[in-house]
């Protein structure tokens, strides 16, 4: 009953409410096609399923802190930490 709830959960999560749901739905689709007699196959595939909001929320995460420091090395916002135009920083993001 709990791989049940789990797998609705998903469904509602992922595939229906979340902002990559077409991606969601073409991996399963192609999941299902592809290994449909293969237990272990569709066990490891419906894992990653799961899993996949776990780890865009977390590369997100880690997304959005590396620009935060990006911009702070490259002195964006703050005019007086900024190099001016003949000695620009070489630095890129």
């Amino acid at each position: 009953m709990y791989d049940l709830r789990l797998l609705a959960s998903s469904i509602w999560t992922q595939g229906v409410k979340s902002d990559y749901r077409r991606a969601y739905w073409d991996f399963l689709g192609t999941l299902v096609h592809r290994h449909w007699n293969s237990p272990a196959k569709m066990w490891m595939g419906l894992s990653l399923l799961l899993t996949a909001e776990h780890f865009l929320i977390y590369s997100r995460h880690v997304a959005d802190e590396l620009e935060r420091d990006c911009a702070v090395a490259l002195g964006v916002g703050n005019a007086a930490a900024r190099p001016n135009s003949a000695e620009a920083s070489p630095l890129t993001c």
